[in-house]
C-alpha cells in the first residue's frame, strides 16, 4: 500500500464512518491542526530593545539549509521581512505601563537609546513608567508606547497580533496600601506602592487617575496607529488573583478591570479586553479560601459577563521539576497538568461561557530548585519537548484552548541561536499544519531488554494530511533511574504492505548526545572541567549552555561554544540531524544506545505498532 493510500485509509476510518466502538478504542479525532500553539509572552521593559526578535535569514540559516528535510517555517516568508519572534504568530507585552523592579530599569537604561529617560545613576525606579505624577499633576512618557511596539510592527506583526498587559500600576500613581497578610510584596522606602517578585504590587491610589491613564494610553495608540489601534488586544492583570502580584482585595481588582475596560471601550468599542491569567491555586478561592489569593475566577466571570464581558479567560499552566510529587503540589506529569486545566475551566465555566487560553506554559526548574539569585534554570531539551507535546494534545482534547503561549523555541547565547526541544516540536507541528489530528490509544508493555518504566507517560498521535501520514510517539519520565519503555498503539487500517517496518522513516529527539545538542554541550563542558556541579551530579539534567557552566567560566564557555558551532562537536550538525528523515534500520535506531525494535503487525483490520523509547525520547515516524 503506497503512502497516499495508507494515509487516506487511515483518515477514512477515523472519520464519521468509523464504528463508535472502534473509534473509542483506537482513535480520537481532535480536528484539524491549527496554529493554537504559536503564541508567546514578552516583558514590557525588554520589548523596548526588541526582545525575542531574531533575524531568521542570518541567525537561523542552518534550519533553512538544503540538507534539512523538515525546515523552519518563517512567519513572514516572501514579505522581505527577515526578523520575527520564532514560533510566535501573536504575543502579549506584559507590564506595558511600567512598574518594573530596579534591575529591569537599570538594564534597559544602560542602552544608549534609552539613557535620556534615565536621569541619574542608578536610574529612578519609575524611569520607564508610562505615567508619572509630579507635584500632583499627571504627565506621560508617550514615546514609550511606540518604543515598545515599533520593533514588532516594523518586523511585520499587526496590531491584532499584539496584546498589551496593563499591569503593574506605575510607581508614582500607586497607592500606599499596607501589605496584606500572605503577600511577599514589601513597601519601598520613600515611594508609594510596594515591590514584589515581578515589580510594583499595589492598586492605584485613585481609580479616577487610573481611568485617565488608560484613556490617555488609548489616545496615544489611536494617534500613532489610527483605526488599526482598535485591534490591539488588552489584558488587565497577570496572575493578579495572587497576592504575590497584586497587593489588593477582590473589589480592588474588580475596579481595576472594570475601569480599564470602560476606558478602552470608550475609544475602541470593539477591542478585545480580558483579565490576566488565573492560577492553579486561586481560581476557586471562594471554595478553598486558600492563603495568598485575591479573587475567585468563577465569581469574576459571573460578575462581568453582562456589562464588561471578557474576550477570553486565560490561565497559567506551568509545572516545576523541583517540587513534583511534594503534596499538595502537583505531580509534574502532562496528564496531571491537563486534568488540572480541565477541572479549573469546568469550575470557571459555571459562571458563564468562556474562551480558554493558556498563558505561561511550560515545565520549569531543575531537581535542585532555583539558583541563589532566585532564578530558575529549566530543561530546554527532550524533557521539554515531550512534556509540551503531551500536555498540548491533552489540552486540545479537553478544553480546546484558543491559544497556548510558549516561552520560546530558541536559546540564544552570545551570537549563537540553539534550537531547543520546544522549537523541535513546533517545527514538527508547523510542517503538519492543516493535518487531521488523531489521538491514538497507546499503552506500555514489557520490552525485550528491560522492564518498562512504571513512571512513564506515553502518547501516540497521527497527523493525516493529503497523501501523507506522520506518527508522533512520545515518552515522558521524571524518574532519575528510568529505563526504556515499550509503547504499543493501534492504527485502524486493513493489513497491507504498510506492515513492513523497514520501509518506514523516522526522526528522533532524545537525551543522548547523538540527538541532543544540549547533551553534547554538557559533555564538552565536562571534558574541560567547566561544568556546573549540579549538572555534573544529574545525568538527565540539561539546560541552555550558559546555565550549565560555572559562572566564573562563562568566557571559556562562550569560546568553546563558538569553536564547536560548525566544527569539532558540530552543534549545527546535531540540530540538523533532528530534522532529517532516516530509514528505520537497526543500525541507526541503536545510535543513541536504545534498541528501538520497531515492529508493525497486521491484526484484525488494523496495524499493531510497538516501539521502544528511551526516557524522554520522541520519534516522528513516516510510513511509506
Amino acid at each position: 500500500m503506497n503512502r497516499r493510500v495508507w494515509a487516506l485509509a487511515l483518515f477514512f476510518v477515523a472519520g464519521a464512518n468509523l464504528p463508535s466502538a472502534l473509534h473509542a478504542q483506537q482513535v480520537r479525532d481532535l480536528g484539524r491542526l491549527d496554529r493554537f500553539y504559536r503564541a508567546t509572552q514578552l516583558q514590557g521593559s525588554y520589548s523596548l530593545i526588541g526582545q525575542g526578535l531574531v533575524d531568521v535569514k542570518s541567525k537561523l540559516s542552518y534550519l533553512l539549509a538544503p540538507n534539512v528535510d523538515v525546515p523552519y517555517k518563517p512567519l513572514f516568508s516572501g514579505s522581505g521581512n527577515d526578523s520575527e519572534i520564532p514560533f510566535a504568530d501573536s504575543f502579549t507585552i506584559t507590564r506595558f505601563l511600567g512598574g518594573y523592579a530596579q534591575d529591569e530599569v537599570t538594564a534597559v537604561c544602560s542602552v544608549k537609546e534609552f539613557s535620556p529617560l534615565c536621569s541619574s545613576t542608578p536610574p529612578p525606579i519609575w524611569s520607564l513608567d508610562y505615567a508619572l505624577n509630579a507635584d500632583d499633576s499627571l504627565s506621560y512618557q508617550s514615546e514609550l508606547v511606540s518604543d515598545r511596539l515599533s520593533p514588532y510592527l516594523n518586523a511585520g506583526y499587526k496590531p491584532k497580533d499584539i496584546g498589551t498587559v496593563l499591569i503593574n500600576v506605575p510607581w508614582q500613581i500607586a497607592s500606599s496600601n499596607p501589605i496584606r497578610p500572605g503577600s511577599p510584596c514589601a513597601i519601598e522606602p520613600g515611594l508609594p506602592g510596594s515591590l514584589g517578585p515581578w515589580g510594583q504590587c499595589n492598586p492605584p491610589a485613585s481609580y479616577e487617575t487610573w481611568r485617565r491613564v488608560i484613556g490617555h494610553l488609548t489616545g496615544d495608540l489611536k494617534k500613532d496607529y489610527g483605526l488599526a489601534a482598535g485591534s490591539f488586544q488588552f489584558q488587565v492583570g497577570d496572575e493578579s488573583d495572587t497576592l504575590s502580584v497584586f497587593n489588593g482585595t477582590a473589589p480592588d481588582f474588580y475596579r481595576l478591570y472594570a475601569d480599564a475596560y470602560a476606558a478602552i471601550r470608550k475609544l475602541f468599542p470593539d477591542s478585545s479586553v480580558s483579565p490576566g491569567d488565573f492560577t492553579s491555586g486561586c481560581y476557586n478561592f471562594a471554595e478553598t479560601q486558600a492563603d495568598g489569593c485575591v479573587y475567585d475566577s468563577q465569581k469574576f466571570v459571573r460578575r462581568f459577563r453582562a456589562r464588561f464581558p471578557p474576550a477570553t479567560i486565560p490561565r497559567s499552566l506551568n509545572r516545576f521539576w523541583d517540587i513534583q510529587g511534594q503534596q499538595p503540589f502537583p505531580s509534574g506529569y502532562p496528564s496531571e497538568a491537563a486534568s488540572d486545566a480541565e477541572s479549573s475551566y469546568a469550575y470557571v465555566r459555571e459562571g458563564g461561557p468562556v474562551v480558554a487560553e493558556i498563558h505561561q506554559f511550560g515545565f520549569l526548574d531543575m531537581p535542585w530548585g532555583p539558583t541563589e539569585n532566585g532564578m530558575g534554570v529549566s530543561d530546554v531539551s527532550s524533557l521539554q519537548a515531550n512534556w509540551e507535546f503531551q500536555t498540548l494534545i491533552r489540552l486540545r482534547a479537553s478544553i480546546h484552548p484558543q491559544r497556548v503561549f510558549n516561552w520560546g523555541g530558541m536559546v540564544s547565547d552570545g551570537n549563537l541561536n540553539f534550537l531547543n526541544g520546544g522549537g523541535f516540536l513546533r517545527i514538527v507541528l508547523d510542517n503538519n499544519l492543516g493535518a487531521e489530528l488523531l489521538l491514538l490509544n497507546s499503552n506500555t508493555a514489557p520490552n525485550d531488554d528491560n522492564a518498562s518504566s512504571s513512571t512513564s507517560e506515553v502518547m501516540a498521535v497521527a497527523l493525516v494530511k493529503g497523501g501523507s501520514t506522520q506518527l508522533i510517539v512520545s515518552n515522558f519520565d521524571l524518574a532519575a533511574d528510568a529505563v526504556p519503555t515499550r509503547i504499543r498503539f493501534s492504527l485502524p487500517l486493513s493489513p497491507g504492505p504498510g506492515g513492513d517496518a523497514t520501509s518506514w522513516q523516522y526522526r528522533r529527539y532524545s537525551q543522548a548526545p547523538v540527538d541532543n545538542v544540549f547533551a553534547r554541550v554538557k559533555q564538552d563542558y565536562a571534558k574541560v572541567n567547566i561544568l556546573d556541579s549540579n549538572f555534573a551530579a544529574c545525568p538527565n539534567c540539561f539546560a541552555d549552555p550558559l546555565s550549565m557552566v560555572n559562572p566564573r567560566d562563562t568566557s571559556a564557555a562562550l569560546e568553546l561554544l563558538a569553536n564547536n558551532w560548525k566544527k569539532g562537536s558540530n552543534y549545527v550538525a546535531a540540530m540538523q540531524s533532528n530534522l532529517r528523515w532516516r530509514t528505520a534500520s537497526p543500525e541507526f535506531l541503536d545510535a543513541n544506545g536504545i534498541r528501538h525494535n520497531l515492529t508493525v503487525i497486521p491484526d484484525k483490520g488494523s496495524l499493531e505498532v510497538a516501539v521502544t523509547l528511551a526516557p524522554n525520547e520522541m520519534l516522528v515516524l513516516l510510513p511509506r
